[in-house]
């Protein structure tokens, strides 16, 4: 569980905000979608399994919610990985008539879906999908979403409302 005062913590800090309804004022409450929940299943699995800061993880809820937007709760099943991807530029500056370097970190995020049989989890259609990714990025993460779903799904099943109540 999350604790309310972590919770509100990450709110202020770490770019984490519903995409329903934000709360303004003492009286309101944000107002989170299913997408958003799972998203915090993401946010805190990258901050206490794989180290990332709360910024860096912060930014992945972002991407996440960015990748989600338009997708079908009904398809959830079909969701298989979330993939963030980057790599590193040389965006070269000229700084009184020298060049220096001024490398910066550029990348995409990718739902991976499989809208074949269920328990067929690597499709050819995925490898296709992984393949194209892999190809073009030097830093590829993948990320299981039906574990952060079934943890999600878990979390809503013992409360009903998406607020951050949500999480005590």
């Amino acid at each position: 569980m999350i604790s309310n005062e972590r919770f509100k913590q990450w709110l202020k800090i770490c770019d984490i905000s519903p995409s329903i309804l934000k709360a303004e004022g003492t009286g309101t409450r944000n107002i989170f979608s299913y997408w958003d929940v799972v998203g915090i299943q993401l946010f805190r699995l990258l901050i206490n399994k794989y180290g990332l800061n709360r910024q860096r993880a912060g930014k992945y809820f972002q991407r996440w919610q960015h990748a989600t937007k338009d997708f079908d709760y009904k398809k959830k099943s079909n969701l298989k990985y979330f993939i963030v991807t980057s790599h590193t530029v040389d965006n070269p500056e000229e700084v009184d008539g020298e060049m220096h370097s001024n490398f910066k970190e550029v990348g995409e995020q990718h739902l991976i879906t499989n809208d074949g049989p269920e328990d067929n989890t690597f499709t050819v259609d995925i490898m296709k999908q992984i393949t194209g990714i892999l190809n073009k990025y030097d830093k590829v993460d993948f990320i299981n979403l039906q574990r952060l779903i079934a943890e999600a799904d878990k979390m809503i099943a013992n409360k009903t409302d998406y607020n951050e109540n949500l999480f005590e």
